[in-house]
Formats: C-alpha cells, structure tokens, sequence
C-alpha cells in the first residue's frame, strides 16, 4: 500500500459499508453470543470457523459476514472478537503439538497392552517394540546433556518410561524453538518421539471405531464428528512428524497460517474464499482478509498495531481531519499492508508530519 493510499485512509471518511441487518432472525445475537462466550481466541475462532463451515453453499453464510463487517466497522467489542477470530492464524506446532506433548495416547495403548486387556497383533507389537527401544537413546541424551534422569513416582502418568520420555521430547522442542541446529541423531530422536505417539492415538481411534455398533444409530452419529476431527489431526500430525524429518522446521513451526485450515479442507475453503471475495457488499472484509493471506500477521501483533492507528484516526477527528473515528477494518487493513519481517512501519509524506506534531 502506497503513502498516498495510506493517507486517504487515514485523512478521508470511509463510506458506510452495505449492512444486512441481522439477515435471519437473531444472526446478530447469534454471534455477539459467540463473540462473548468463548475467551480463548484460539477456541472462539475453531467455534466461528465450524459454525461457517457448516453454512457454505448457503445464504447463510454471507449474511454472516456481513454481520461481521458491520460490528467491525461499528467498532463494536463483539465486531472486534469476530473479526479477531476470523483473521487468527497460528503454525502446525502451536495448534497440533498440545495433542502429543504428554503421551498419554502412547500410556493408554501400552497399559492395555502389558496389563492383558487387549492382545497386540504384528503392527501392534511392532509399535511397542519401538517404544521399548527409544527408552535407551532418551536415557543417553539426557547424560550427554549432563542432565538429571527425571524421577519417577508410583502415580499415574509419572511412571517409568513416561517423565523420560515427556522431557526429552520437550527439550529438542524447545530447541527448534530456537532455532537451534539439532543433530542428526536428536532430529531422528525428535521424529520417533513424535511419530510413536500419533501412532498411539492412531490405535485409540481406530479401536474406538471398530468398537461402535453400526446398528446404534444415536451412538454413531455422537461418535463420527469425533473420528473424523481426530482423523483430520492425525494426518496433520503425519505431515508435521514428515516435516520434522525433513529439517523443513519452517513448515512445522514457524509458518502461519488461517486457523481455518484445522477445519475446512482444501475445496471447502476455496468455497468460503470465493463466497467472501465474490459478494460486492463484502468489499472491505474480502481486501483484509486477502492481505492476510499474504501476510499472515499474528492477531496480537495487528491488534496492536489497528490500536495505536485508530488512535491516531481519533486525533484527527479531534483536530477536524476527519468527520469521523477510523474503523476497526480499516486501521487493521493500514497495519496489514505494512507488515514486513515482523515490523509494521506506516508512511508518512511531509503534509502529514505538522498534523502528527
């Protein structure tokens, strides 16, 4: 974005956008709810994004954005967490390891098995071989980091392999976090970690699975939105675990990316894009949100950064500039399109500067 265009943003009152009123009955109470209910902007916008999903292909859905924009543009609190959920992004890591930090997949599968409740078949005994058998590289990591052994107690989950297990895991992370270089043989220690408990949790949804009646029609329709959420992480993880291999840590931990991606597929997102860029009363929502797949700035980050601009859109209402406070939309469009390596520097020409003073 140029200066000449930031400055009309900036100096200039945006015309009203198009408003759908509440479109069917009690949409806006519908998501003002959602906006309000749900504090975790990771949680409100996996909620927004199932509830959008399930409306592609109908009317719905655009009357949903617009009631979006609206509350936006109206710098309304409930258009502000909204329009937060909508635009939240996040990397691979963040949103899929919390899923296999634990072993608690691994734990369940492993008891069941050593304990007599279930009889392991040759995939089955295979994975628990493996397991068996990282226990002594993650016992020669840690002495090589001249690191105490974890203690182990007589508690669930704090028995033997599984504290060795949870720390070794949880200091190679922390060591791509980083971005340290990790060697040959701690990469292969970090992707069999990973890979025996999306392994685990594999086992525990395809026993789930096949443990369904078929003739239980209440039951399968409780269970199959589980099972297809769970399958979609675990190709997920699959690709994260494939990615780690790699040594594309880019891909796995650093790259951003809409927090729709955890809920739609591909087609199904390539619908809910076309929907919002192809509609003429969606405009300004449709230009921010395809800036941000550009780039894709961090919530807080552009949060901050439409802050300090309406702001400053605020002053120069106060010294007569505009007729009007800067929108919500657009300072967070302003901020978008002068985002680069991690900085947000807005031009200012010459005519600005006595104004700014």
């Amino acid at each position: 974005m140029s200066t000449v265009v930031c400055k009309n943003l900036l100096w200039q009152d945006v015309a009203p956008v198009e408003s759908a009123g509440d479109g069917p009955e009690g949409l806006s109470k519908e998501l003002t709810d959602l906006a309000t209910s749900v504090d975790s902007l990771a949680d409100r916008s996996l909620t927004l994004f199932e509830n959008l999903r399930k409306l592609i292909g109908q009317p719905k859905l655009v009357n949903c954005l617009m009631v979006i924009q609206r509350l936006a543009v109206a710098n309304e609190a409930a258009g502000a967490r909204l329009l937060a959920a909508l635009l939240d992004v996040s990397n691979a890591g963040e949103r899929l390891l919390p899923r296999v930090r634990d072993f608690n997949s691994s734990r369940r599968v492993y008891l069941d098995f050593r304990c007599g409740r279930r009889t392991p078949d040759a995939v089955q005994k295979d994975w628990l071989a493996r397991l068996e058998k990282m226990i002594s590289p993650c016992e020669s990591f840690i002495k090589k980091k001249a690191l105490a052994l974890p203690e182990v107690e007589a508690v669930p989950g704090q028995e033997a392999p599984w504290p060795l297990l949870r720390g070794v895991l949880t200091i190679l992370l922390t060591s791509v976090m980083r971005k340290d270089c990790l060697s040959p043989a701690e990469r292969v220690l970090l992707t069999s970690l990973l890979n025996v408990e999306i392994e685990a949790w594999q086992e525990r949804v395809s026993h789930l699975a096949g443990a369904i009646d078929p003739f239980q029609i209440t039951a399968v329709m409780r269970v199959l939105p589980m099972l297809s959420e769970s399958d979609a992480e675990i190709r997920d993880l699959k690709q994260l675990a494939s990615w780690v291999a790699e040594g594309n840590d880019e891909a796995a931990f650093f790259r951003q990316v809409s927090r729709a991606d955890s809920v739609m597929d591909e087609k199904e997102y390539q619908r809910f894009s076309w929907t919002l860029s192809d509609h003429p009363g969606l405009g300004p929502l449709a230009e921010l949100h395809g800036s941000l797949q550009q780039v894709p700035l961090p919530v807080s980050q552009l949060g901050v950064a439409a802050g300090r601009l309406m702001a400053l859109g605020h002053q120069l209402k106060l010294t007569g500039h505009r007729k009007t406070d800067l929108d919500l939309l657009t300072a967070a469009q302003i901020a978008n399109s002068h985002a680069k390596d991690n900085q947000l520097i807005v031009p200012m020409d010459a005519t600005m500067e006595p104004i700014l003073q």
